[in-house]
């Protein structure tokens, strides 16, 4: 009875390739590995409609569409009729597909209290109300910490991220940054209790694990006809937020002074890939700007180790992955000047005020410059370790305020007893 039990919850899991989920990987497994404290046990839940094989060995499927389907055919029936195109636009259409997610919400409480789960944990952000002590993964609060840019402001972002900080966030059991700088971030523009809010350290993914021989990495740099000390490298999908812009008009001019060098940018679209594309052929940049879309982590892992630098003028933060990358690899870092960042790579970067082109160039320049300058990989960050031991330490802090109060199956049965107790008075 004392002991907390957690489920991590695993939306649609599948344990995919690439750089972008090894870390979400590499926690789960180190999740799944750990000596939790014996007063803690960690569960993993899957809701979707089935389980990876790569899933973790101690998990349970909630498939919330057939448990709908089974505890209100009818309703389940009706929802799939109001989702089709002439219907859905109906004002009753909405009404009703809300009332469909709150049941099938309602429907994986149920599940959570028969396997007696204390506590989610998303490990991500979750934007739905389960109406379950949660423990909410915290990113950034880009609608307010940044400029207004269509990823955060337009087509009902802005109101769908206002809701979640107004509706959903606040009502989280508690809520996991990646730094220090998210929680102070949180706090300044939510207000939000700080005692609420704990720091699980950001680590580098698996890719920093890769090794490589000269010759695979060889054959890579050969694949893109790319050469060694001869590249730069950004690592990030197509939003504005990513700023390929100013970026890329920071590197004509450094391109018009050392001709011949390439800078690549992977990342999948998400909406601005044609338009960075069309600035390309604007500025006559075809032959020295790559566009590979999803590269493999040895290729990453290649880029990282054999580029001039890691360029990354993000417009958003606190914290990125690529430069905790960049910096466990030997790989120069030009970065936003962040505290998160500062907080990752500390003095082992060049930091630039990102809508400064000149600033860019500079930096660009200087890594250039001192290009066949050995930088040897630094173990100064995070380690999946550090992470898993602030878990263990969190989730035993929050035990003793879970355990106030019973699993709602418990108050469930209390409020049935009353129930037939006033019908029998009656």
């Amino acid at each position: 009875m004392n002991k907390l039990k957690v489920g991590v919850l695993l939306k649609d899991y599948k344990k995919h390739e690439g750089g972008a989920y090894s870390y979400y990987n590499a926690l789960i497994e180190g999740i799944e590995s750990y000596k939790f404290d014996d007063d803690l046990e960690f569960v993993f839940i899957v809701i979707g409609n089935s389980i990876d094989s790569s899933a973790p060995k101690n998990s349970y499927l909630f498939d919330q569409e057939k448990l709908v389907k089974e505890k209100h055919t009818l309703f389940h029936l009706l929802n799939r009729i109001v989702k089709t195109k002439v219907i859905n636009y109906l004002p009753i259409s909405t009404k009703i597909q809300t009332s469909y997610k709150k049941k099938s919400w309602a429907c994986i409480r149920e599940q959570l209290i028969e396997k007696e789960i204390d506590m989610v944990y998303s490990l991500t952000p979750f934007y739905s109300d389960l109406d379950y002590p949660t423990v909410i993964t915290h990113w950034d609060i880009g609608h307010k910490s940044t400029f207004t840019l269509p990823e955060t402001i337009y087509n009902g972002e802005y109101e769908s991220r206002k809701e979640y900080y107004e509706k959903i966030l606040p009502k989280a059991f508690a809520i996991c940054c990646e730094s220090e700088a998210g929680k102070k971030e949180l706090c300044h523009y939510e207000n939000v209790n700080p005692q609420r809010i704990h720091v699980i350290p950001m680590f580098p993914g698996t890719i920093v694990d890769l090794k490589l021989s000269k010759e695979e990495e060889t054959s890579i740099l050969d694949k893109f006809e790319i050469s060694e000390k001869g590249f730069f490298i950004y690592p990030a999908q197509f939003w504005p937020h990513k700023n390929h812009f100013n970026l890329l008009m920071s590197f004509k001019s450094f391109n018009d002074k050392y001709p011949g060098v390439k800078l690549i940018l992977s990342g999948s679209d998400k909406g601005n890939l044609n338009y960075i594309k069309s600035l390309v052929a604007e500025l006559n940049l075809q032959d020295n700007v790559l566009f590979p879309g999803f590269i493999s982590d040895e290729e990453l892992y290649t880029f990282y180790r054999n580029s001039i630098s890691l360029v990354m003028p993000s417009l958003m933060g606190p914290t990125n992955m690529p430069p905790i990358e960049a910096h466990a690899l030997g790989c120069r870092i030009v970065c936003s000047d962040f505290p998160g960042h500062r907080e990752s790579v500390g003095d082992d970067a060049i930091y630039i005020d990102p809508l400064d082109r000149k600033a860019i160039f500079t930096a660009m320049e200087k890594c250039y410059l001192e290009k066949d300058t050995h930088i040897p990989g630094s173990t100064a960050h995070a380690t999946v370790e550090d992470a898993l031991i602030e878990i263990n330490k969190t989730f035993l802090s929050l035990s003793a305020i879970r355990k106030t109060f019973p699993l709602k199956t418990g108050a469930f049965k209390v409020f049935m007893a009353l129930c037939v107790s006033l019908i029998i008075c009656i």
